[in-house]
């Protein structure tokens, strides 16, 4: 009987054929190859999370004053044209004097809305300082 000579790479697939008989195949999943560990991951993910919120944060107290301010400005300007028709329609007597008041009001500027809720509410906090 002539004997086959197995090259090296089949002698190792037969031993390895032989380790693992009766053995199933593996229940672990492996990450993708050239993916970073776990932790790294993890550590990673955590401090993007958390300048994100603080983005996210500072993103909307910047639009919190945003609105405030137009809304402001349009009550002002709403005020202003108000003040304007009353004066059209006033007396001519009634005119300067209105026409005075209107100056000091344009004048005056806009209230900071955000400033007034924050009053309002320290007032409603504590009613024995009002």
């Amino acid at each position: 009987m002539e004997e086959i000579s197995l090259s090296n790479d089949e002698e190792e697939i037969e031993t390895a054929d032989r380790d693992h008989e009766g053995v199933g195949p593996t229940t672990e999943r492996w990450s993708p190859l050239g993916a970073p560990a776990c932790d790294e991951r993890h550590s990673t993910d955590n401090s993007l999370s958390e300048h994100k919120n603080s983005r996210l944060v500072q993103l909307e107290e910047e639009q919190e004053k945003l609105s405030s301010a137009l809304l402001a400005l349009s009550t002002h300007f709403a005020q202003v044209q108000f003040r304007l028709q009353q004066i059209c329609k006033a007396s001519e007597g009634e005119k300067e004097k209105l026409l005075k008041e209107l100056e000091e009001f344009a004048f005056k500027g806009c209230p900071d809305i955000l400033e007034l809720k924050r009053f309002r509410q320290w007032h409603s906090n504590n009613p024995d300082n009002g």
